[in-house]
């Protein structure tokens, strides 16, 4: 996981909260910008999140708590998800598709996200068919970017690129 802010004196704090207890865990010796959770990332299961503060000698400023509700890094799915995502064409320039392999009943959510974590689009979606194209046209700079499809008990996640 990655946290965008990489001030001068800056200091991070990382952890995750069991959305089933509610019971929040610190990762120890996690006062670093880049880091790896003690377990496979599962955003079904887990918010994780980062604090950062400033600080000045003696006077210290606590600035955010960002949680990382819609980003999973990398390719990591939870291992019980069965839903699975294809992006086409990838490459891209600013015209691609999303094809998912299930039917969805319910209300789901389409997120692109930059690899420092910023959602640069979220769509809500409802009643999609499996194989149906979610076609998109947006106008993104150049680099790799993930496509986060969250229903209410699966998340899945694909890379494009954007040239």
């Amino acid at each position: 996981m990655i946290c965008e802010d990489a001030s001068q004196n800056i200091h991070y704090e990382w952890g995750f909260e069991n959305l089933q207890t509610g019971q929040e865990t610190m990762i120890e010796n996690s006062d670093f910008q880049y880091i790896m959770p003690p377990h496979q990332i599962d955003t079904t299961k887990y918010d994780y999140f980062v604090r950062t503060w400033f600080d000045y000698g003696e006077t210290s400023c606590r600035t955010k708590t960002c949680w990382l509700k819609d980003v999973i890094e990398g390719d990591m799915q939870p291992q019980h998800s069965n839903l699975t995502l294809k992006v086409s064409p990838n490459p891209a320039k600013e015209h691609f598709a999303v094809q998912l392999n299930n039917n969805i009943k319910n209300q789901f959510n389409v997120s692109v996200c930059n690899l420092l974590g910023k959602k640069v689009y979220q769509q809500q979606y409802a009643d999609y068919k499996a194989n149906e194209k979610i076609n998109f046209s947006l106008s993104l700079t150049k680099g790799v970017y993930l496509i986060v499809v969250r229903t209410k008990d699966e998340v899945s996640t694909s890379k494009i690129v954007i040239e």
